[in-house]
């Protein structure tokens, strides 16, 4: 049982396994139990070189140990070659459930590709060299003991997407790493589809979408932006505000709130802190009884556990606010039929399928739809269709406009918490009612430009010259 200064081990670059988070705790638990297993070596040019076992190794430099060690030797395992070498790191690796799924989905995509490399890549368009068996996807699911060369295929994605998705290292699971890149693809192909749009002779009023929207969709952080905006100028305000109830964390654990959805990372999880988020709501509901004309509605998502708070606000800025919320029932009201909900807390609280609207109103404002009821049911955008995490259905969003825009009239909607884009285009179904926004981080800005030029083209145009595959290889 051969015994070694673990700084006499020789580490070679370009290792796959990036994470060494848990060399702590391994550590403790040499420790504690000693180590059970020897790392594995070769002897080459009279260095024991490194093959596997470098949590292990890391763990006795921490404790100032020896490291248990055994060649590949005295393993009876066949190393010629730095093929063999890399090899054996690989399917070492790759069978370990510590690896975050980067990691394995990277390590395997390599591993595939050396075993080609070695045996020769089946299928007719190649030509086998003298000795070689050929091999494919299939071969490599089957020595790893997977049960589809699908798998493999699913490895490779994910590490050619890693290298422009640096956000995958955080997905916990290959399915999610997967739904992340299938969002990303869907942005970009949005982005290129308004691009080819815009290229393209098209119907409609507006002869420059691309111009028109981004004048319309401005760079900037609320509350100090509002500052700019003209006076007596805006009649409707639409927004859906950050909830300020931290969503970016979905789940509990040791007391903490620690769980990220790591989709919703790539559409747009944001800020929601709410000792960021209420000062910069506050601020903006002090620019409305300036900005606004003196006849004037407002529409405002907000969490249920504001709502109280928020029409305080507004009614000290000289709005009347309606005695309760609006309530938006995600379902279907033609079929009856009602969406899964959600819920942080499942063990202790129902899913909650409804959001709230505060609706209030200024001066002599008056309903252009009167009696409507102060529910409403509508689904929410397909994955397919959004762009943003919490993007709120157009249909929806015509619906609040309706209520209180007056046809043959003019007017100004502003939305200081633009996000996808989904409240100006809900704009678009009324004329005589021009529309500004605002929004702070310039990625998710160009999104809503490109959301609202692609809106715009399939109101005007329903078969758009251009189609994007969605099923882009990443």
């Amino acid at each position: 049982m051969p015994f070694i200064e673990p700084e006499k081990i020789t580490v070679l670059p370009g290792r796959f396994r990036k994470d060494f988070s848990s060399v702590e705790q391994r550590a403790r638990e040499i420790k504690q139990l000693g180590q059970f297993d020897p790392i594995l070596v070769k002897e080459e040019n009279n260095q024991l070189v490194l093959i596997d076992g470098e949590t292990r190794l890391r763990a006795c430099i921490l404790l100032k140990r020896k490291v248990w060690y055994t060649t590949n030797t005295e393993g009876r395992l066949e190393v010629p070659d730095e093929y063999q070498h890399k090899l054996l790191e690989l399917m070492a690796n790759t069978a370990r459930a510590d690896m975050t799924v980067l990691e394995k989905s990277q390590a395997t995509s390599e591993l595939d590709r050396l075993l080609k490399e070695i045996h020769g890549q089946s299928g007719q368009a190649y030509i086998l060299k003298e000795g070689q068996e050929g091999w494919d996807q299939e071969k490599t699911a089957n020595l790893m003991g997977y049960r589809s060369a699908k798998t493999i295929e699913r490895a490779k994605v994910i590490a050619r997407a890693a290298e422009t998705m640096p956000e995958l290292a955080e997905a916990k699971t290959a399915s999610e790493a997967m739904r992340m890149i299938q969002v990303k693809v869907r942005l970009e192909a949005q982005e290129e589809l308004a691009t080819r749009r815009a290229a393209e002779p098209q119907k409609g009023p507006i002869s420059d979408p691309e111009a028109f929207f981004s004048k319309r969709v401005i760079t900037g952080e609320c509350p100090e932006i509002v500052e700019a905006a003209p006076s007596n100028s805006v009649s409707i305000v639409l927004t859906d505000i950050p909830y300020a109830i931290d969503y970016k964390t979905e789940d509990l654990k040791d007391g903490k709130f620690t769980k990220k959805n790591l989709s919703k990372k790539v559409t747009g999880l944001y800020n929601d802190l709410p000792e960021e988020i209420l000062p910069a709501v506050i601020g903006v509901i002090a620019e409305l009884p300036r900005v606004c004309r003196p006849n004037a509605f407002i529409f405002m998502f907000c969490a249920y556990r504001y709502w109280s708070f928020f029409s305080s606000i507004y009614q000290k800025a000289g709005f009347e606010v309606y005695n309760k919320p609006i309530t938006w029932v995600r379902g279907n009201l033609a079929s009856g039929s009602l969406e899964p909900g959600s819920c942080n807390c499942p063990w202790k609280w129902p899913a909650s399928n409804t959001d709230c609207i505060l609706f209030a109103r200024r001066g002599n404002a008056v309903l252009a739809r009167q009696g409507r009821p102060d529910v409403i049911v509508c689904n929410t955008p397909s994955s397919s269709e959004k762009i943003h995490s919490l993007q709120r259905p157009v249909q929806l969003l015509s619906e609040l406009i309706s209520w209180v825009f007056h046809e043959n009239t003019k007017g100004i909607l502003m939305d200081p918490f633009c996000g996808s884009g989904s409240s100006l285009a809900a704009t678009l179904h009324f004329s005589g009612l021009d529309f500004f926004g605002y929004e702070k981080n310039p990625e998710f800005r160009q999104r809503a430009v490109s959301y609202l030029v692609n809106y715009y083209y399939e109101l005007h145009n329903p078969k758009p010259a251009a189609e994007i595959d969605l099923d882009l290889e990443v």
